[in-house]
């Protein structure tokens, strides 16, 4: 669809009428989609689908106008719903595709609509007898009407068309797909029968982006999609066209911006001393006037109490703020006063020993990172306060986590543990994330126990755990959440002793709700590397069986068996088991080294599972 985009750009520009208005691109008159090709308009797909199959409307036909920018895929909308079955079933024989573009005539379109609906050609009677024709074709059953790409704005045209298309039978649907607001508040029913369609979702535009090689993906997670992407020259070249006077890089030989600069990205040559104190104050003194900055990125080594650090009160509208590879054992206190802040960056700070608790009062943190900071001895007692937070990263020298601390933070989306070589286990709270995403983590050989089950995680898509010696993931969490189901059975009797009024309904719905857990019908991906404490997969995994698509085994040498509800995996495009000594390997291959890879064919899975191994050569 970022392909349309540009194509009516062009199309614009190079077929500008003489008046200066923008004449439209011709488009085929096809009703016909390849729907395995379209993405991310289910919502709207099943939105419309609705709109037209419904049978409670006041008047005998309904007019449905699709309106939204250019290269949203309306037409493409249309189509998928033209095809559809539930509505050819219900439309029949009587669905016409037509596309009117510019040339709205009123004759033309009536005569092609009489072909269409029975299959005869009416060009050579008069408009007269060819309206007296269409208006007994309509009248005699529902039928469905696609007018697409309208943009017509004079109204008595549209007039002209509505009143032969009004004597339709009743149920009759018109679909029409403009970007013209007025057009679409002009030929609808009524307003609440406009439908106004939005962009597609950030991600879902990335991947467009992608396949057009416009960007490039440097690396990726393990089960292929995107983590990093590198941006073509030219889309680099108009990034910074567009961005204007907004958005500066600050090298060691510094240009200093404007006070109009709201992103600045600060660089050097990687150390205090290879920069020249004429520099450092340069820098700082455009640090002490970029007082609206909203982006800092500030790659030069950060000496302690010095520059930048000094400086963070200044920056009260900042909203993101990255000082990675940095030498400063902690933040200031001045940290809490950035209100708006959304994003901080701390990763690979060697030094950083301790965290203010003012860092609890910035309520609008959406994202917290510490990865490699080995020194950093806690997080903050308040962490749980910032309830706004969705993706943490941490690496502490904590052996157990805040007990008043992550599972707090509902909101949280994604969550890694990297390197807390001290932890030993998480915390039972935890089943209330359930907005969790993607859990990942990795060295921590001392973490024995996840104290939680992974089914109470409903929404967890992602599921990465590495080199963890000790982790031993058997469902003893299963059975302490059971003695607790059971302690809350047994709670009303002890209740009733006291002579509290206390509801046995809550009790019986708590019951059902925790017996009710079907977590892990989201998960896509799983990977477990050098775990030896994993002899078989979690019982709980039974319940992603529909949905996983990526799973990979490696260096767990105790691993023995697969599970046996592996087959029911449908949905798996891809399966790994790599060097697990326990388990058996392919015929000719080293012992452990073999690779299982499966497409998600049902009948060749099935054939794969039973004769399981393929040795790849890597």
């Amino acid at each position: 669809m970022a392909e349309a985009v540009i194509s009516n750009i062009v199309g614009t520009i190079t077929n500008g009428g003489r008046d200066g208005k923008a004449v439209p691109l011709k488009r085929e008159q096809t009703g016909s989609v390849v729907s395995s090709e379209v993405i991310g308009r289910e919502d709207d797909k099943e939105a419309i689908i609705q709109l037209l199959l419904s049978s409670n409307e006041k008047e005998n036909v309904t007019i449905i106008p699709i309106v939204g920018m250019g290269g949203l895929g309306k037409t493409t909308l249309a189509q998928l719903v033209f095809n559809d079955d539930r509505v050819a079933s219900h439309f029949g024989y009587r669905k016409i595709w037509m596309c009117v573009s510019d040339d709205f005539n009123v004759r033309q379109i009536s005569q092609r609509i009489a072909d269409k609906l029975d299959r005869r050609n009416y060009g050579h009677l008069d408009f007269d007898l060819l309206q007296n024709i269409l208006k007994q074709q309509m009248s005699t059953s529902k039928y469905l009407l696609v007018l697409d790409d309208v943009w017509n704005e004079d109204r008595v045209k549209w007039f002209r068309l509505k009143d032969l298309l009004m004597n339709g039978a009743r149920g009759s649907k018109v679909l029409v797909t403009t970007r013209g607001r007025m057009i679409a508040s002009m030929m609808a029913t009524d307003t609440h029968h406009v439908y106004k369609l939005s962009g597609l979702p950030y991600d879902k535009y990335v991947n467009e982006l992608l396949s057009m090689s416009l960007l490039e993906d440097e690396l990726k997670y393990p089960d292929d999609e995107a983590r990093h992407c590198k941006m073509h020259d030219l889309i680099h070249d108009l990034a910074r066209l567009v961005a204007g006077t907004e958005c500066s890089i600050i090298t060691a030989h510094p240009k200093i911006p404007g006070k109009k600069v709201r992103h600045a990205s600060v660089f050097g040559s990687g150390s205090p001393e290879n920069s020249s104190s004429k520099v450092k104050d340069s820098i700082s003194e455009f640090l002490c006037n970029a007082k609206k900055l909203r982006t800092l990125y500030y790659h030069l080594l950060v000496e302690k109490n010095k520059t930048v650090i000094n400086l963070l009160a200044n920056l009260k509208y900042l909203r993101i703020l990255i000082l990675t590879e940095s030498e400063f054992d902690g933040l200031p206190s001045s940290i809490g006063s950035l209100l708006h802040l959304r994003y901080l960056d701390l990763s690979k700070n060697y030094h950083i020993r301790i965290l203010p608790h003012s860092i609890c009062k910035l309520q609008n943190l959406q994202k917290l990172k510490l990865y490699a900071c080995k020194q950093l001895e806690e997080l903050p007692k308040g962490t749980w306060k910032i309830a706004t937070l969705r993706h943490l990263e941490i690496t502490s020298k904590q052996e157990f986590l805040p007990k008043k601390g992550i599972e707090y933070l509902t909101s949280l989306r994604s969550l890694s543990i990297h390197n807390c070589y001290r932890l030993s286990t998480l915390v039972r709270g935890m089943q209330h994330l359930i907005s969790l995403q993607k859990l990942c983590l990795t060295d921590c050989p001392n973490l024995t126990s996840l104290e939680f089950s992974l089914n109470s995680l409903i929404s967890l898509e992602s599921l990465e755990i590495r080199n963890c010696s000790g982790l031993d993931l058997r469902g003893r969490p299963e059975k302490k959440e059971e003695d607790s189901l059971e302690g809350r059975r047994r709670l009303p009797s002890l209740l009733n002793i006291v002579d509290l009024n206390y509801k046995k309904e809550q009790i019986e719905d708590e019951e059902k709700k925790e017996e009710g857990h079907q977590g892990l019908q989201k998960l896509r991906s799983l990977t477990f590397v050098q775990l030896p404490k994993l002899i078989e997969l979690p019982n709980e995994l039974k319940n992603a069986a529909s949905s996983l698509q990526y799973l990979s085994i490696s260096n767990c040498d105790n691993l023995s068996s697969l599970p046996d509800w592996l087959p029911q995996c449908k949905a798996l495009k891809r399966l790994e088991i790599k060097q697990c000594k326990m388990f058996p390997s392919p015929p000719g291959s080293q012992h452990g080294s073999g690779t299982i890879i499966s497409p998600s064919q049902g009948p060749f899975f099935h054939a794969l599972y039973l004769h399981p191994f393929i040795l790849v050569h890597h």
